[in-house]
């Protein structure tokens, strides 16, 4: 490519090309402000215009502190594919790439009009599955709300995992991204959240927002005297009963055993919440003979007997 010095004013304003979020950059900015752009941008000579293929963040720069020109590397092409194509091996050999910039990548391509040959060479550059529904993928990707896009880079999320966010309406998307930034949570937790409300919404037949009011899951979220992770735990223990109610039923079970035990006030009993770990675990902080007789006693009760017995039978 040629590299020549070209004013603004003869550069379109033009996205067509950009894959990449436009986030301020003060940094670059200042840079840019003491010693002008040192990088050059890439151009595409097409149809009478220069259109811009790459580092549409310095020419936003350049643009917002009134330069002149910039300097370009200039591309003369008929066909804008293979020119586009070389702009994405070069990016993806300096860095890893998004799972939403390849979704917008395959945009570009799908807008270019590009034949099955380019589609086969971008899938081999950005390491695509080979499935039948990738497209339609990329599509949805491309369609998601702001948010999630930004959620999604902000995680590295894979391809599989982001399709996560496929059967939810806008709505719906932007009321998960906020129980995820409020609660900090990852997508692979996120992902069995909203895996099982739309599980519970399609047994139900109830849109998800509805379950997740019902729930009071943003007034648990969004509570100041809960920490993150009783939150979080308190979530998806709502969730996993709603999603499997015969774990609430054995839940409500073992606490009424629980209360017939009648145990010391040294003692206490546990059992996992998810109901997954077999067995009860029986705590006793013992701190004189007292105790230990007063633990002893209970335990040959008749009354404690039988409420293990209960429990047992569940857990």
């Amino acid at each position: 490519m040629k590299i020549k010095e070209i004013p603004l004013k003869e550069i379109r304003e033009d996205f067509f090309f950009c894959f990449t979020a436009q986030k301020p950059d003060p940094k670059l900015q200042a840079s840019i402000a003491r010693s002008g752009i040192r990088t050059p941008v890439q151009l595409a000579w097409h149809e009478g215009c220069y259109r811009p293929l790459s580092g549409f963040k310095r020419l936003g720069i350049a643009r917002s502190l009134n330069m002149h020109a910039v300097p370009a590397e200039i591309a003369d092409a008929a066909d804008l594919v293979p020119v586009f194509l070389g702009v994405v091996e070069e990016q993806r050999a300096m860095r890893e790439l998004t799972v939403v910039e390849k979704a917008r990548i395959a945009g570009i391509l799908e807008r270019l009009g590009a034949g099955e040959e380019a589609w086969n060479t971008l899938s081999v550059l950005l390491e695509l599955p080979d499935r039948p529904d990738l497209k339609e993928l990329l599509r949805s990707i491309r369609d998601y709300a702001p948010a999630v896009q930004t959620y999604l880079e902000q995680y590295g999320v894979s391809l599989k995992k982001a399709r996560m966010f496929s059967p939810l309406s806008d709505e719906e998307q932007e009321h998960f991204i906020r129980l995820a930034v409020t609660l900090q949570i990852r997508p692979v937790e996120l992902t069995g959240i909203i895996t099982l409300l739309y599980e519970i919404g399609q047994r139900e037949q109830s849109p998800l927002n509805r379950i997740m009011e019902q729930l009071g899951l943003f007034r648990i979220s969004e509570d100041p005297d809960l920490t993150r992770n009783v939150k979080t735990d308190r979530i998806k223990k709502a969730i996993r009963e709603r999603r499997y109610p015969r774990i609430g039923q054995w839940q409500s079970a073992l606490h009424e055993a629980g209360k017939s035990m009648q145990l010391p006030d040294h003692a206490q009993i546990e059992w996992d919440d998810r109901l997954e770990a077999p067995g009860v675990i029986l705590k006793a902080h013992i701190q004189s003979r007292e105790d230990l007789t007063s633990l002893q006693e209970w335990l040959s009760s008749e009354s404690c007997r039988k409420s293990f017995d209960r429990m047992l039978e569940i857990v």
